[in-house]
């Protein structure tokens, strides 16, 4: 006859086997030889809750609970019962009650945290009670995973990404924990090591469909177009229907200038899901780079009644309203934008508000074309009585504002912030000054130049010719903005039309592309205002949409822009000139990449002037 000692065993080990119904069996029996003894009756609960028979596992633990009142383990394991069966207030008493009992047990206190984390109201006590737990046993991986899924939801990144890489390096190998870790990483903007983590996660288990759709789109935030794609595709085949996935491959196919196919998939999604703010936002964005803005605003505006806080489509609405030249619409919405950093900390100027005697600081808060085209409207602000304008811009702009009129100070980002009454970011001067397409005021502040420009008119002299000045590329740091230039062997069929010669005016790398064409004379330029004094004194400048566009239509006596098919909201639609820029001339492409057309178009245009 085997005794209570040996039933007992019997039923743990067929537990450890994960034959929890035979264990039950063994328990019971356990049980019924020895009635008095806590400890089996709290096993009998454990085999019933891992057999699914929670009411029944709730009944052994009350039992054993009166043969032991106050026993922290068997209270622990009531309550996480009870917290697992919806039954929360009895399942956090039972817990909170374990945790007073043994107050420097960390399985104690990881267990309490877990569950306060469950109620969803109290997750300030769950951080804390969780923090206990991992300063009292710092190797204590499921607690650093509480933790991290606690402080990912607060959407503390770092904080999350911290206690979840803790978690990853105790825990044994999981694919949701590696997702879960990557998600804090991601969401931290640590892309890179995030795309690493959802690759250990696919490895792990190659039909986790989230984790593939999150490595997609971590591959595509780092210009990964290609695997990016793969990923997206193996997440949809693992699930059809996945709207995500579906969107994030709209994404991609878009980035990867596949653009049918990407408005194919975002109207897939749309059939799906309805009213998905994103599809519409990117539809919206389609759109306009085909130059149809009325569509654009239509899809905006169904993107912002889907979710009216939008971190793009009210900014992109208001680009779409320039595009189409409504600028009082435009600029209105275009003030959603984001700031790429905090505004300084003095008073903002209001449209309406007295400037009389005031000192307005002026700052600069996105690219230096933008910065040069709009200037003009920093002077503005003396018709409206500033006594002192100051203008807080990046270094390279710098030596150019130093030499413009109306400007009474010229601060280089980093340096102190002086005294002013009002600041105001320079792209809301359009919007709080109401500016319309005819009331622009004309290309400035205009710049003391004639020093340097003395001696480029030298220069120039010496050369027979109709003098161009020519720029190819743009940035290279502003990726979206690459399909803005051309190779410099299109623009360097400029010099085959009679009289011509051509001057590069190329800043950056691209400056490398010179080696390859001799023909072309470059003259070393100090900073922009010498480049601006040597534009200014050529017969044409012809460029792509970077700040040359800007600097040359500012001070040149003749500016050719070539724009690509989606061209930039700032030279609207269809148009060939620019209330910007007066005598400015606009040559666009009928299909996005077709830049040989365009020079072909301007090679016949310079013959006529040259």
């Amino acid at each position: 006859m085997r005794t209570a000692e040996d039933l007992h065993q019997r039923g743990l080990q067929a537990a450890a086997g994960g034959r929890f119904d035979e264990a039950v069996v063994w328990l019971a029996q356990a049980v019924e030889a020895a009635p008095s003894l806590r400890q089996f009756r709290t096993n009998l609960g454990l085999g019933l809750a891992r057999a699914g028979r929670s009411q029944e596992a709730v009944d052994a633990y009350r039992a054993a609970l009166e043969l032991a009142p106050g026993h922290a383990d068997t209270l622990a394991k009531l309550g996480r019962v009870l917290v697992e069966t919806g039954r929360l207030d009895e399942g956090l008493a039972a817990l909170e009650q374990a945790a007073r009992g043994e107050p420097d047990n960390p399985d104690m206190a990881n267990a309490l945290g877990a569950a306060l984390a469950t109620s969803g109201a109290r997750d300030d006590e769950a951080r804390t009670v969780l923090g206990r737990a991992v300063a009292l046993d710092p190797d204590f991986g499921e607690a650093w995973r509480n933790l991290g899924i606690l402080e990912a939801r607060a959407e503390c990144w770092d904080a999350a990404a911290r206690a979840l890489e803790r978690a990853v390096a105790l825990e044994a190998p999981s694919a949701q924990l590696f997702y879960e870790h990557g998600v804090a990483l991601a969401r931290a903007g640590r892309v890179a090591e995030s795309r690493q983590l959802y690759r250990r996660a696919v490895a792990l288990d190659p039909g986790f469909a989230e984790a593939w759709n999150n490595l997609g789109h971590e591959c595509a935030a780092m210009g990964e177009c290609q695997p990016a794609l793969e990923a997206v595709e193996q997440a949809l085949r693992l699930r059809p229907n996945y709207v995500e996935a579906r969107y994030n491959l709209g994404v991609t196919l878009q980035s990867l200038q596949r653009i049918d196919e990407a408005r194919v998939a975002y109207q897939l999604v749309l059939a799906s899901a309805g009213a998905h703010a994103d599809a519409l936002n990117n539809l919206g964005g389609l759109c306009l780079s085909e130059g149809e803005p009325g569509p654009a605003i239509r899809l905006y505006r169904q993107s912002l009644a889907a979710h009216a806080a939008h971190p793009e489509a009210g900014w992109n609405l208001g680009l779409a309203h320039l595009s189409a030249g409504e600028w009082e619409e435009g600029w209105k919405h275009y003030e959603s934008r984001p700031h790429r950093r905090p505004e300084p900390p003095m008073r903002r100027w209001r449209r309406g508000q007295d400037l009389a005697g005031r000192a307005v600081l002026v700052w600069c808060e996105q690219g230096l074309g933008d910065a040069v085209q709009f200037m003009r409207l920093a002077a503005e602000l003396r018709r409206l009585g500033a006594a002192r304008i100051v203008v807080e811009c990046a270094r390279p702009l710098g030596s150019l504002l130093e030499t413009a009129d109306g400007i009474d100070e010229v601060l280089v980002r980093g340096e102190p912030f002086p005294p002013a009454d009002y600041q105001v970011p320079l792209l809301s001067l359009p919007f709080e000054l109401a500016v319309r397409p005819d009331t622009v005021p004309p290309p400035g502040p205009g710049y003391r130049l004639q020093e340097s420009g003395a001696g480029w008119r030298s220069k120039l002299a010496a050369l027979p010719g109709y003098k161009i000045g020519i720029v190819w590329g743009g940035s290279p740091d502003n990726r979206p903005g690459l399909h803005r230039s051309l190779p410099l062997a299109e623009v360097a069929r400029l010099g085959s039309v009679p009289n011509s010669v051509l001057i590069s005016l190329q800043h950056g790398p691209q400056r490398g592309d010179l080696a390859a064409h001799p023909e072309i004379i470059e003259w070393p330029q100090q900073d922009l205002a010498d480049t601006a004094a040597l534009a200014a004194e050529l017969d044409l400048v012809v460029t792509v949409d970077t700040l040359m566009a800007h600097l040359a239509g500012t001070v040149a006596r003749r500016t050719w822009v070539l724009l690509p098919r989606a061209a930039d909201w700032r030279w609207m639609t269809g148009r060939t000139d620019s209330p910007w820029y007066p005598g400015m001339r606009l040559f666009r492409q009928s299909r996005q990449g077709g830049w040989t057309a365009v020079v072909d178009e301007v090679c016949r245009a310079l013959a006529r002037v040259s």
